[in-house]
C-alpha cells in the first residue's frame, strides 16, 4: 500500500493518473498487464467522461472498472428514480425527507410523536432517513413510514389544532394523498429485493460464478411483484389501519378507487421492469467475469470428447477482452492458442480436480509446474484470481482512516499511515512466538515509553531471559507484503 499526496494540483483527473502512472514506473509494474482498477468514487460509477477511472479506461482497452455492489445498487435505483414516468416517486422520496426532518430535528415534536404512541399504547418504529446514496437506509425509511403513519398523522393535527403551522398543514395535506400512500407501497417490494440480493452480495464466500445465478434469483422475484400485485395487495392489507383517519380528515379516501389502483398496478409493473433493465446495464463487467465459472469442476460435463464444446463460448468472450494481456499480435491468434490448451485441459477437471472449489484449482493452476505449458490458461487464472468481486472489502478499512488519522495525530508521516491502513485492512501478519518476542524486546529497549515505568522495562527485559534483543531477525521473518 502506498498512500501518496496529490500535491497542489489536487484532485483533478489528470494528476492522480499521472502520480498513478509514475507510481507504476517506480515500481517497475507494466500498466499493459493491469487487468482490472478497483476504486471508490462516483465518477467512474457514473460514467463521467473526465474521470481518472474512465481516462485509464480509454488507454488499457482490457481494463475492468470494480466498484462496490452496494453502490451499483443504489446506482440503479437513482437511474429508475430520475426517469420522467416515476416523478411521483421520486416527488414521494424528498416528502418522505421533510416527514423526517420534521421529526427529527426537533426533540419536541419527537417527543409530541412519542405521546401519541403511549396514549395508544403501540410500539414506536424510529424513522430512518432516506438518503438517496444510501438506498438501504431509503428502504428502511419506506419501511418504517408504512408503520408509523397513523401515529404521524394523529401528531401532525393534534399540532395543527393547538398551534397552526404552516409546516404541519403542508405535510398533513401531502401525506394523506394516494399519491404519496401509493408510492411507499411501490417502493417497499422493489427495495426489499434489492436489500435481499445485496446482503447476498456482500458474503464475504461469494465468487463470480455465483453472480448470474442470484441475479436471475433476483429477477424471477421482482418478476413475481408483477404477477401477484404484491404493491397493491400490501395497501390493501394496510388500509384498514389509515381508513379511520383518512374518512375523518380528507373525504373520499375512506374507501379505496378501483381506478386509481390499476394506475398504481400499472405504475408498479413499469418500475419492476425498469429496474430489472437497470441493475442489468449495472452489472455488465459481471457478464464477463461470470465466464471463470469454467474452472468448476461441479459444472464439467462427467464425458468429454474431443468434440465436445464444453467452455469454448466463454473462453471467446474471455479473449476478447483479455488477449492484449497474452503479448499475442492479434486476437485471432490468441483464440486459437487458448483453445488448444483448453482442450487439453479441460479432461482434467473431472481426473485431477474432483472435490476442488474454482479457486482451488485456480490456484493449482498457478502454483503446479506441471501447467506451464499452458501459458495462456494460467493468464486467463492470473486474471481471475486478481480481480476482485466488490471495492467494499477496502472500503470497510479506508472507512476507520479517521479512526486512525485524528485529529491528535494529524501529523502522522504518508509512510507510516500506510503501513498502519495495511494492517487495519488485511490485519496483522502471523508471527512466530520468537519473533513476537524479538519484537517486544526492541520494542521496549528503544526509548522510555509512557505506558511502561523504568522498573518495569528492566523486570519485562530481565525476565528469565525472555526477551533477547537478537542481533538481527532470521530470514524466516519478514513483513508480508500487500
Amino acid at each position: 500500500m502506498d498512500i501518496r499526496s496529490l500535491g497542489e494540483k489536487r484532485g483533478k483527473a489528470l494528476n492522480p493518473l499521472d502520480i498513478f502512472k509514475s507510481m507504476a514506473k517506480e515500481k517497475e509494474l507494466d500498466l499493459l498487464k493491469l487487468s482490472n482498477f478497483s476504486c471508490d468514487g462516483a465518477v467512474a460509477m457514473m460514467g463521467v467522461k473526465h474521470g481518472m477511472a474512465t481516462l485509464l479506461v480509454l488507454e488499457l482497452i482490457s481494463l475492468i472498472i470494480i466498484y462496490c455492489h452496494a453502490h451499483r445498487f443504489a446506482l440503479s435505483a437513482q437511474d429508475v428514480i430520475k426517469l420522467v414516468q416515476f416523478f411521483i416517486l421520486r416527488k414521494s422520496e424528498g416528502q418522505l425527507l421533510q416527514l423526517h426532518h420534521y421529526f427529527a430535528k426537533s426533540p419536541l415534536h419527537a417527543a409530541q410523536l412519542a405521546s401519541i404512541h403511549t396514549k395508544d399504547m403501540t410500539e414506536q418504529k424510529k424513522l430512518v432517513d432516506p438518503q438517496k446514496i444510501r438506498w438501504l437506509s431509503c428502504s428502511q425509511s419506506v419501511d418504517t413510514s408504512i408503520i408509523e403513519l397513523p401515529s404521524i398523522w394523529k401528531c401532525l393535527k393534534k399540532i395543527s389544532e393547538e398551534n397552526f403551522e404552516v409546516m404541519v398543514e403542508g405535510l398533513l395535506n401531502v401525506t394523506t394523498k394516494f399519491s404519496f400512500i401509493s408510492s411507499l407501497f411501490i417502493l417497499k417490494p422493489v427495495l426489499f429485493q434489492l436489500k435481499f440480493l445485496s446482503e447476498i452480495f456482500q458474503e464475504g464466500n461469494l465468487c463470480y460464478d455465483q453472480i448470474k445465478p442470484n441475479l436471475s434469483k433476483f429477477r424471477k422475484g421482482m418478476e413475481k411483484i408483477k404477477e401477484e400485485k404484491i404493491s397493491s395487495q400490501i395497501l390493501r392489507e394496510n388500509w384498514t389501519r389509515y381508513k379511520t383517519f383518512l374518512e375523518q380528515h380528507s373525504e373520499g379516501l375512506g374507501e379505496l378507487d378501483e381506478k386509481k389502483m390499476s394506475e398504481m398496478e400499472e405504475l408498479s409493473c413499469k418500475q419492476v421492469d425498469a429496474t430489472l433493465k437497470a441493475v442489468e446495464k449495472r452489472f455488465q463487467d459481471n457478464y464477463i467475469m461470470s465466464r471463470f465459472k469454467i474452472f468448476d469442476n461441479i459444472a464439467v460435463p462427467e464425458k468429454i470428447d474431443d468434440n465436445s464444446e464444453y467452455g469454448d463460448s466463454d473462453l471467446n468472450i474471455l479473449n476478447k477482452k483479455f488477449w492484449k494481456l497474452s503479448g499475442k499480435k492479434s486476437c485471432e491468434e490468441a483464440e486459437v492458442e487458448i483453445l488448444k490448451e483448453w482442450k487439453d485441459f479441460r479432461q482434467q477437471l473431472n481426473d485431477n480436480f474432483i472435490g476442488c472449489t474454482t479457486r482451488d484449482v485456480q490456484r493449482r493452476l498457478i502454483r503446479s509446474q506441471i501447467f506451464l505449458q499452458n501459458p495462456m490458461l494460467r493468464m486467463f487464472v492470473q486474471v481471475a484470481l486478481t480481480v476482485p468481486m466488490s471495492s467494499s472489502w477496502p472500503e470497510r478499512g479506508f472507512s476507520q482512516m479517521n479512526k486512525i488519522k485524528t485529529d491528535l495525530r494529524c501529523k502522522l508521516t504518508e509512510k507510516k499511515l500506510s503501513f498502519l491502513m495495511n494492517i487495519k485492512i488485511n490485519g496483522p501478519i502471523q508471527l512466530s512466538g520468537d519473533d513476537a518476542k524479538a519484537i517486544a524486546a526492541i520494542w521496549i529497549k528503544k526509548k522510555e515509553r509512557k505506558n511502561v515505568n523504568y522498573r518495569q522495562k528492566q523486570q519485562l527485559i530481565n525476565k528469565d531471559s525472555q526477551l533477547k534483543v537478537p542481533d538481527y531477525l532470521h530470514d524466516s521473518f519478514q513483513f508480508q507484503q500487500f
